[in-house]
């Protein structure tokens, strides 16, 4: 092909930009563990649908206190690491919100679910809503918001009741105000079926106060699975945990991929500028 008729081709080729999946497909997020130990890895399991992420703890094993596994919306850490993904840019407000779905069998110890958003997915400065069950001396189910400002723990209880069965289901929001810096966090329960109303409890962590160490970096989103051991309550030992995030929706503003759809344009384009000088 001669090299004008190349060139415009490669040009056609390069602005055709496909129309890229968004956030919302969750088979563009990543699965990762927190710690990597090999010595549990091989007890979990994740798998992920275009509108399903699920993440369970299965065959009786014993789940060190601290240990996640998740799901989060770029391959890396943080968005600066990022080759794929989506994020959120810190100066623009937004809001997400997931339904998720919680089965436990021959439950032992504490296990707990939750959505949130980061600098990092490590959870370094992050703020977040969860859902946990204890099973001990006291069994109970409770939400909770719970924050991080540069690793220190800001945590806010928003209800607490007895554990009816081990079957759980519900709705989890969190909001970003760019002006302030405040993350509010909040759940309502499920009523049969997908509920897009705003949740009936929520918190507020503070921009000024509660995440005053935050850097303004660009923000990840996570699902996780969770052993713990707060309080009374043991780490996790039940024979399985299921969990199932689902419907995610960004209810308002907008992700952005990594990379954009525009750079990549960009480069091929610069890409076609050395075609052309070497023709």
């Amino acid at each position: 092909m001669p090299a004008p008729r190349l060139l415009a081709a490669a040009l056609a080729y390069a602005l055709a930009v496909p129309a890229a999946a968004t956030i919302d497909d969750l088979t563009t997020w990543d699965f990762y563990r927190d710690p990597s130990d090999p010595n549990v890895n091989a007890s979990m399991t994740g798998s992920v649908a275009p509108n399903l992420a699920e993440l369970n703890f299965i065959n009786d094993l014993d789940i060190p206190a601290g240990y996640d596994i998740g799901f989060s919306s770029v391959n890396a850490n943080s968005v600066v690491e990022a080759t794929s993904g989506y994020y959120f840019d810190s100066s623009q407000d937004f809001t997400i919100r997931a339904h998720f779905s919680l089965q436990v069998t021959d439950p032992a110890g504490f296990v707990g679910i939750g959505m949130g958003i980061g600098e990092d997915r490590a959870g370094f400065n992050s703020a977040g809503i969860g859902f946990g069950v204890g099973t001990g001396a006291i069994n109970l189910a409770t939400y909770g918001g719970a924050a991080t400002n540069n690793d220190a723990p800001v945590t806010q209880a928003l209800n607490l009741f007895e554990v009816a069965d081990n079957n759980y289901s519900g709705s989890l929001t969190v909001s970003y105000d760019a002006s302030s810096g405040d993350v509010t966090v909040g759940a309502a329960p499920l009523l049969g079926i997908p509920d897009p109303l705003a949740p009936t409890q929520s918190v507020t962590f503070s921009g000024a106060s509660d995440l005053v160490a935050w850097n303004g970096d660009d923000l990840v989103v996570s699902f996780f699975l969770r052993s713990d051991d707060p309080s009374i309550y043991s780490n996790w030992s039940g024979e399985t945990a299921n969990a199932d995030f689902f419907d995610f929706t960004v209810v308002e503003g907008a992700a952005i991929q990594v990379p954009e759809p525009t750079s990549l344009a960009l480069i091929a384009l610069g890409g076609l500028a050395m075609m052309r000088r070497r023709s």
